[in-house]
Order: C-alpha cells, then sequence, then structure tokens
C-alpha cells in the first residue's frame, strides 16, 4: 500500500506538537517534542533503537519518507500528507497563473522563432509581449502547432495534441518562473554586498566577513544561474523538447526541486538580510556578519574544493 500521509502508530510520535526537521549543523533528521517544560529533539536512528520501532513497520516506512520529504518542506508534523513530489513528481507549492502565462508565452515565442527559422538565442526574451501582440508572430505559432504535428508524426489535424502538449509543458515550467523570480532577491544580494562594502570601508573586521562571505558565495550564485539558463537551453529548441518531452519534463523537475530546496535554506536570511540598510554603516555591520555566518554554515562544504 502506497503510503500518502504521516501516520504514525507509536504513541511517541502523538504528542501534541511534534514535528520533525533537519538538523542545520549535518542535515540529519529529528523529532522535536515538548515534554513538560523541556523541549527534545530525538535523532530518527534514537527513535528507532530506544522506542523499539521495527524495521517492518509502517512507523519505521514513514521515518524514511520523513527524510526524503525534508527536502521539500522545512517541517512535517504527523498527519501531515507525504508531499506531491515524493508521491507523483508534482510540485506541493503554489504559484500564481503569471507564472504559467510567462512559461506559456516562452514556448510559443520560440515555436513562432522556429517556423520562422530564427536561432533561439536570437530571440529577445524581454520583448516577449511585444512579439506576440504582432499578427506575424500570432500567425507563425498557429503554423507551428500544425508542422509540429508533422514532424511528431501524428495524424494529419492533430494539432490540438501539440497544444495539449506545450501547455504540459508550460505547467511544469511554470514553477522554473517562480523560482526565477524569488531568486533574484537572493541574487541581488551580491549587489548588496558591494554596497556595503562601501558603507564599512574602513572597518578591517566588517571588510574581511564582506570579503569572505562574497568569496563563499560567488560560485554558488553562478550555479543558480546556471541552473536557469540550462533549463532554458533544453526547451528553447521546442521541437526538440516536444519529441523528448517525458525527458525534459524529468530535468525541469529535479531542477525546480534541487532550486526549491536551496529556497528553504536562505528564507530566514532573506528577511533578516531584506530589512537592514546597507547605506548604513552599523545595519550594514550586522547585515555582513549574518550573511558570513549564515554563508559558512550552509555552503563551505559546497566550496571547499574550489
Amino acid at each position: 500500500m502506497k503510503l500518502t500521509r504521516f501516520d504514525f502508530e507509536h504513541r511517541i510520535f502523538k504528542i501534541d506538537g511534534a514535528y520533525f526537521f533537519k538538523s542545520k549543523m549535518d542535515d540529519k533528521v529529528l523529532l522535536h517534542v515538548s515534554l513538560g517544560e523541556q523541549d527534545a529533539a530525538i535523532f530518527t536512528n534514537t527513535l528507532v533503537t530506544e522506542f523499539g520501532i521495527k524495521t517492518d513497520s509502517q512507523d519505521y516506512a514513514l521515518l524514511n519518507l520523513v527524510e526524503k520529504s525534508l527536502d521539500h518542506v522545512k517541517f512535517i508534523a504527523p498527519g501531515d500528507e507525504v508531499p506531491s513530489e515524493i508521491l507523483d513528481g508534482t510540485a506541493s507549492w503554489k504559484i500564481d497563473e503569471v507564472h504559467y502565462q510567462r512559461a506559456k508565452d516562452r514556448l510559443m515565442v520560440h515555436l513562432a522563432s522556429w517556423v520562422n527559422g530564427s536561432s533561439a538565442d536570437e530571440v529577445d526574451m524581454t520583448q516577449i509581449g511585444k512579439m506576440l501582440e504582432e499578427k506575424e508572430t500570432q500567425a507563425l505559432i498557429q503554423e507551428g502547432f500544425s508542422r509540429a504535428a508533422d514532424e511528431l508524426g501524428l495524424d494529419k489535424g492533430h494539432r490540438e495534441k501539440v497544444v495539449g502538449m506545450l501547455e504540459q509543458l508550460a505547467r511544469e515550467l511554470a514553477y522554473i518562473e517562480a523560482l526565477r523570480d524569488h531568486y533574484q532577491k537572493i541574487l541581488l544580494i551580491e549587489r548588496d554586498i558591494k554596497v556595503a562594502r562601501t558603507t564599512l570601508r574602513g572597518d578591517k573586521s566588517a571588510m574581511e566577513s564582506a570579503m569572505r562571505a562574497s568569496q563563499l558565495l560567488t560560485p554558488v550564485f553562478t550555479n543558480y544561474r546556471g541552473s536557469f539558463e540550462n533549463v532554458d537551453a533544453q526547451t528553447a529548441e521546442v521541437l526538440a523538447a516536444l519529441k523528448n518531452i517525458d525527458n525534459v519534463i524529468g530535468f525541469v523537475r529535479k531542477t525546480r526541486d534541487t532550486l526549491h530546496r536551496e529556497t528553504l535554506t536562505w528564507s530566514d536570511l532573506l528577511d533578516s538580510w531584506n530589512s537592514g540598510d546597507m547605506d548604513k554603516r552599523n545595519p550594514a555591520n550586522k547585515a555582513v556578519g549574518g550573511l558570513y555566518r549564515f554563508s559558512a554554515q550552509n555552503f563551505l562544504e559546497t566550496n571547499s574544493w574550489l
């Protein structure tokens, strides 16, 4: 039977307010429980041994599922549903309609460019709205549905199947668009560090923190940008993407989950960072110090080989 909800049976999991989380130190899963006036965090392997959870039990299977699920959500409480990423690959978090429309518009412009014989590199993605308003582009899109159906070996007149495939791909790419918006806030930290370094000029300790944070984060930010560029490259050649749609969707989902997992890491830092004024010495000093500690805690190992 497929497990779809964290319905634990042992009484330890039924304590009010219990929840699972991952340690920031070693990424191991713990159960947080309140015992009277004391709070306790228990490693899952300790739970298994101390409370006699058998390896063939539902609780044991659910503990394994918790570890996988915490890659997609920050906390899990007994009784929560298993994230849909684990169940069927779809995203468990919500996006706005604007992200779906933007993803669909991108694909439509790429389809028109393919019919027109233009290279994907020649498309100015900042001009999508203007391009889609042009009658010439609209005509190319309509022709693209029919030509793609022929190229895909579909029965004549089955252009609606191509439309459906493009909408399916757009629904997946919509999550990338939502993440693209969110990562703009993360990537702006590069600019903010430069402002802070100007503000903190003359403060040796603060300048060193800013420099070290920048050194740790530069390759991280480069990887983030590369992830979006790779998805764009995989879907810019729209006919090739349609011919290989299952693998392309798998790639998009893998990238989506990796990027979303990173947003969970950044969530606490962003609130404090964005509330700081980098033009003022004290707030900038505090923000830079916090950023360096955050960077060392989360990305030092990632960059240790550089």
